[in-house]
């Protein structure tokens, strides 16, 4: 019997990111794209060792950055059906903007956290 080696809701490419504030993160995605938690693995201090989340079709994995693995710039363009519903179920709205056009094709929505900005 054959193991299969893509697990079951995972595409070909997953994005994994190390983050600091990564259960801010986690909070920013269930809010704003009603990501499900799929499982989160937590230091003894709390802090996020591993987490799986799905957004729509696809998994995010990300984990806290601490020493030796530190946070790095990251960019995920994500696809959604209603802009302007996500902007304006984002948490925060100050940390959010349309890009202001009208053209359905080119609508945007930046979201920033600390550093981090999803798209």
């Amino acid at each position: 019997m054959s193991v299969k080696q893509i697990p079951e809701g995972f595409h070909t490419l997953t994005p994994y990111i190390i983050i600091k504030d990564s259960q801010l993160l986690a909070d920013f995605l269930k809010k704003a794209f009603d990501a499900q938690e799929i499982d989160v693995v937590r230091t003894p201090d709390g802090l996020i060792r591993n987490a799986q989340l799905k957004v729509g079709d696809s998994m995010i994995m990300f984990a806290e950055a601490i020493s030796g693995y530190e946070s790095m710039p990251t960019g995920i363009y994500m696809y959604v059906e209603d802009t302007d519903a996500v902007y304006k179920k984002s948490p925060g709205s100050r940390r959010c903007f349309n890009n202001g056009t009208s053209q359905p094709v080119l609508r945007r929505t930046q979201c920033r956290n600390k550093g981090p900005m999803w798209q």
